[in-house]
């Protein structure tokens, strides 16, 4: 932490884990990103904004893998 204004200058490697492990909740499982996000989005900004970019990862992977899945079930019925 700076000693004059008091913003931290590097993450520790405690919250650097941490932070891995929202990301990876969060891509699984989006509503836990939303969640996160609004909960700290006034305290913890710069990880808010990190848990509500991979739940909106996690999102279009959802979207992508169904998509592709609807359109081989589809082709499935011509073969």
């Amino acid at each position: 932490m700076c000693v004059v204004c008091g913003v931290r200058l590097r993450r520790t490697k405690n919250e650097e884990e941490s932070l891995t492990l929202v990301k990876l909740a969060s891509c699984c499982f989006p509503i836990v990103g939303a969640v996160l996000y609004f909960v700290w989005r006034t305290d913890k900004p710069e990880s808010a904004n990190t848990a509500c970019k991979w739940a909106l990862v996690g999102v279009l992977v959802v979207a992508i893998v169904y998509f592709v899945a609807l359109c081989l079930g589809g082709f499935s019925y011509y073969i």
